[in-house]
């Protein structure tokens, strides 16, 4: 489906000067490190199913509950909340204030006692991570100009898949490590498992960032509709009904690449533990380096294909290019887990990981291009909040549902993951395609109204 062209997005000049591309890519860095580190602290306790489950007896769908009802509890309950007060106050503070606490939370993960305490853990974590990408997309929207704001937002939705990959090659390499402290010298454990070392471990980085990301500056707000920096709750209103076909459609169709991306990324090392015996270092490593290889490629390549469509005048990229590579991905998405042997799953993992974040980094993006600077941070938590409330409350517990009453056996797993990929994909790429026509309407009049961004 060919998009309406209109006139070419210009370069600010001298009287829309944008910050310092130093300043800027300076603190893309820094919020990179931050949203990074949560993704590590997030994706290591998937590496750490099975002693998780053997120290409390849980079942799949009980642990299905702890990755998704304690985690997506304060996430999905204060991401909104915070993106509001990100769109009047100060972004950094909140950024800031959001790694000190979810750091703080994920070393009280590694230090819990029992399951309950280990649940309350995850609700903070969720509760601190809840600020980093509202507050995060919407500064970078303010730091970069149109013609490179695509490769700067999907080089911070890459650090999601740094992070990914990092918690299982970390992950793999601190479990390996503390297994082997506790069967040689147990006492230096000073009376915690393996699992819970691990950690720990990584939770100390964000302790240290986290008063790091009180240096960050923060850019003049750029976008604006009306005088005021502050939209009332009309105006707030209005601005999302013109853009709610876009929203309903682009929320929609995400919000099944999440449920798929969640039920598959949290079961991946159950799958190539319990399927194909492997052990936790070696699919943590090798989980890891897959990640790395394909997803930060992929995701940084959605932004750069939306740069050069836009300077083409192809508005519709970022929509566009999120459907076709989803919709690609999935087709590996179903295969992979039924492979014979964990090398051939493996090598159908990798496409599917190198396609499926170019929609994750080219949605976002397109929300930032089409929604005033004061509801960027609380349409993008919305966002959020939908994604991670349908991907991360139905996801892993869905699989773990299949797991226990469908697909019963040590090997089931493969199957419920193969089939949640099955029906979400198809869902997906249907919404997404639908939205494509209204996104590339509301570029056209963003482009008119507002040319130099």
């Amino acid at each position: 489906m060919r998009a309406p062209h209109s006139p070419e997005v210009p370069k600010p000049g001298k009287d829309h000067a944008w910050p310092p591309p130093r300043q800027a890519w300076a603190a893309l860095v820094l919020l990179m490190i931050g949203l990074i580190i949560s993704i590590v602290d997030r994706g290591v306790i998937n590496l750490l199913v099975e002693p998780i489950k053997a120290d409390y007896g849980l079942s799949d769908t009980q642990f299905g509950m702890l990755q998704s009802i304690a985690f997506a509890t304060f996430y999905v309950t204060m991401a909104i909340p915070i993106g509001i007060l990100a769109d009047r106050y100060q972004r950094r503070l909140i950024v800031a204030v959001g790694v000190c606490i979810f750091s703080t939370f994920s070393l009280m993960t590694g230090l819990a006692r029992s399951f309950n305490q280990l649940f309350i853990a995850r609700m903070g974590v969720g509760f601190g991570e809840a600020s980093l990408s509202p507050a995060g997309f919407s500064m970078l929207s303010d730091y970069f100009p149109p013609h490179k704001i695509g490769r700067a937002i999907s080089l911070f939705s890459a650090a999601n898949f740094i992070g990914a990959s990092l918690s299982y090659v970390a992950g793999g390499l601190l479990i390996g490590l503390f297994d082997q402290v506790q069967r040689t010298a147990p006492e230096r454990l000073l009376g915690f498992a393996p699992w819970q070392a691990t950690i720990a471990c990584i939770a100390i980085p964000g302790l240290i960032v986290g008063p790091a990301m009180f240096l960050l500056r923060e850019p003049p707000r750029r976008g604006l509709v009306g005088k005021t920096t502050k939209l009332g709750f009309r105006d707030v209103m209005r601005e999302l009904c013109t853009r709610r076909r876009f929203l309903v459609l682009v929320i929609a169709g995400m919000s099944m690449a999440s449920i798929m991306t969640q039920g598959v990324s949290i079961w991946m090392p159950a799958l190539f533990i319990r399927v194909y015996h492997w052990n936790a270092t070696q699919a943590g490593v090798w989980i890891g380096a897959v990640i790395l290889a394909g997803s930060v490629v992929g995701s940084y390549l959605g932004g750069w294909i939306t740069d050069s469509m836009t300077q083409r005048r192809r508005l519709d990229a970022p929509i566009l290019i999120a459907t076709v590579s989803f919709g690609v991905a999935g087709l590996f998405a179903v295969a992979a887990p039924l492979m014979p042997t964990g090398e051939l799953a493996l090598a159908l993992v990798l496409p599917m990981l190198f396609l499926k974040p170019m929609a994750f980094a080219c949605a976002p993006l397109a929300l930032q291009m089409v929604i005033p600077n004061q509801l960027r941070a609380q349409v993008t938590a919305g966002y959020f909040t939908v994604l991670n409330l349908v991907g991360l409350g139905l996801g892993p517990l869905v699989v773990g549902i299949l797991s226990d009453s469908l697909f019963t056996g040590p090997t089931g797993v493969r199957y419920s993951m193969s089939l949640i990929a099955a029906i979400t994909v198809p869902i997906m790429v249907i919404l997404m395609a639908l939205a494509i026509r209204p996104f590339a309407k509301l570029r056209e009049r963003q482009a008119e109204t507002n040319p130099a961004g």
